[in-house]
């Protein structure tokens, strides 16, 4: 006869020990299956809402623009060519999401336009970009074989300007009569030269470019009609400072001047 003690771990029968096995797993099956569809689900959402949804499109295009009168920006026409941009699509992707508008597109766009100096695109999430742009001021008309155009800073073409608004820009015309490229006629020393005699008492309304036996000259016409020659390539700031000490010390009447001749460093002629 047996005696079985109160305390003996009771045995569990192999069977019943597969079948709770089976059941735990089946458990864990469930759990992974439903967590990956609820994934799934947010994920897909998730991917809806930020390429598809609308609460990520564009809604505005905003522009701060410092133009001048003969330097404008057509806002309008700069709307209208983002907003083609915009519209366009990356295989099935919308270009119009605030997270991935083509910025570089845009940036080339503005590039390619000579008028514009500089400028800055921001977007924020009211779903707007925003656009800053200045524009190139113009410092002079450049006469070349009949066409008038407006000139940067740097020499460069800003755009071409009919006749009638040379007298709006009331600028300095500087003339090239010579079949040379900008960069041949040292049109910055030319600015520079503009820049230093601003503040005289009478003003340059012209700057003549000629060729003289190989030789470029350079001569400009003053609002009191006599005439400066002047060397480009030499020390500009000099030769205003001789062109001052001149007017002061040795022209007392400049109506009867014809010109003045700073090109030879140490001489100053004047007649």
């Amino acid at each position: 006869m047996r005696i079985i003690s109160l305390f003996e771990k009771k045995q569990i029968p192999k069977r019943m020990i597969a079948f709770r096995q089976h059941e735990k797993k089946k458990k864990i099956s469930k759990f992974f299956i439903f967590s990956l569809i609820f994934l799934i689900i947010l994920l897909a959402s998730s991917f809806y809402l930020i390429f598809f949804s609308p609460i990520f499109k564009i809604k505005f295009i905003s522009f701060e623009i410092k133009d001048y009168p003969l330097v404008k920006i057509d806002e309008q026409q700069l709307k209208n060519e983002i907003n083609k941009i915009l519209s366009k699509k990356f295989y099935f992707l919308n270009l119009d999401n605030i997270f991935f508008f083509p910025k570089k597109e845009i940036k080339n766009l503005l590039l390619r336009d000579q008028k514009i100096e500089n400028f800055e695109i921001k977007r924020n999430f009211n779903r707007e970009i925003k656009i800053k742009i200045s524009a190139w001021k113009p410092e002079v008309v450049f006469l070349f074989l009949g066409d008038y155009f407006l000139l940067n800073k740097n020499g460069e073409i800003i755009k071409k300007i009919s006749q009638e608004e040379v007298d709006i820009a009331n600028l300095p015309i500087v003339e090239n009569k010579v079949e040379k490229e900008l960069s041949e006629i040292s049109i910055l020393s030319v600015f520079d030269f503009l820049k230093k005699t601003s503040n005289l008492d009478f003003k340059i309304l012209k700057i003549e470019i000629n060729e003289v036996n190989g030789a470029l000259i350079y001569q400009a016409f003053t609002s009191e009609n006599w005439k400066i020659y002047f060397d480009p390539k030499g020390d500009i700031k000099e030769q205003v400072r001789n062109l001052l000490l001149i007017l002061k010390e040795k022209i007392t009447d400049r109506k009867k001047l014809e010109y003045i001749d700073l090109r030879f460093s140490g001489r100053i002629f004047y007649k």
